[in-house]
């Protein structure tokens, strides 16, 4: 993984030519020593079409990942702290997009939103979320029954103070 973030960040210097250079006389030419991969239908270079593409994935993969975790830390946290009908009602969402394959709800969502990163980013992390929220929500139900969590209520901590402090860093 580590090589392949490497060879994304680096693309500019390590691409033996531009991706999008055509040239018509190298059309599907094989491996070789100056064309590593090969070449496409138009004669651009692979290794420097794979090299820049990696930029672009690693570009989408990586705020969507953040927002994964973000979205379903939060909704873990917020249904098993507060749980009743909060609960009831992230867990019957939970339950919902668990019960539809992931790749069917992303492209539910891209026929909606139309083509584009943006959308993509939307389907990508409506589809995911939902494994961190239940991964989440369970030891905080737990850790919420602790003698500390119950001390800081006690001593007049705000619930946004309890989920940051105490809960968070201990699940």
């Amino acid at each position: 993984m580590g090589a392949f973030i490497l060879a994304g960040v680096l693309a500019p210097v390590i691409a033996p030519s531009d991706p999008n250079e055509v040239d018509l006389t190298a059309d599907l030419l094989g491996p070789g020593a100056q064309h590593l991969l090969g070449t496409d239908v138009v004669g651009r270079d692979l290794l420097s079409r794979l090299l820049y593409g990696a930029r672009s994935t690693l570009g989408l993969a990586i705020p969507v990942a953040l927002m994964v975790t973000a979205i379903g830390i939060v909704a873990g946290l917020v249904a098993g702290y507060f749980g009743g009908w909060l609960d009831t009602g992230i867990s019957a969402v939970l339950n919902a997009l668990f019960a539809l394959p992931g790749l069917i709800l992303s492209l539910a969502i891209l026929a909606l939103l139309g083509p584009g990163t943006f959308s993509l980013l939307v389907a990508l992390t409506a589809s995911g979320w939902a494994g961190f929220a239940r991964v989440v929500r369970g030891p905080v139900i737990v850790v919420r029954q602790s003698g500390y969590v119950e001390a800081a209520l006690a001593a007049g901590a705000s619930d946004f103070h309890v989920l940051r402090r105490h809960l968070l860093p201990n699940i």
